[in-house]
């Protein structure tokens, strides 16, 4: 691309100068519908990401949850029992650390919610 090649262009953009902004014009709106429809399918398809894992934190809390009283319950019915083992201890140690586990997963998830975008 030499001198003469630019002078050349710019004689040409000076003869048609409506043509030449209307086609740039036209591939700029085409790129930028582009660019629109390509964001919205990726929009679209991070809130559906989105919801699967909303779904699944209410299915992981249900669960715990219920696990959570379960073990309670064995817990009572073992403290409630005469003869006491040593399993009372470990179960409700066990039951804390699970607990500990899950503040720790929610606040990992909390940090990270935005780092796919």
């Amino acid at each position: 691309m030499d001198l003469t090649f630019w002078k050349d262009a710019w004689a040409a953009f000076m003869a048609t100068p409506v043509l030449i902004l209307s086609i740039a014009f036209v591939a700029g709106a085409a790129a930028w519908w582009l660019r629109g429809a390509i964001d919205r399918g990726r929009i679209e398809a991070l809130t559906e990401r989105l919801h699967l894992a909303r779904d699944k934190e209410k299915k992981f809390d249900t669960k715990f949850e219920e696990l959570v009283r379960k073990v309670s319950t064995l817990i009572e019915q073992v403290e409630s029992h005469p003869n006491k083992s040593p399993v009372v201890t470990d179960t409700g140690m066990a039951l804390d650390s699970a607990k500990f586990a899950r503040y720790e997963l929610l606040e990992a998830l909390s940090r990270n919610k935005f780092a796919d975008f």
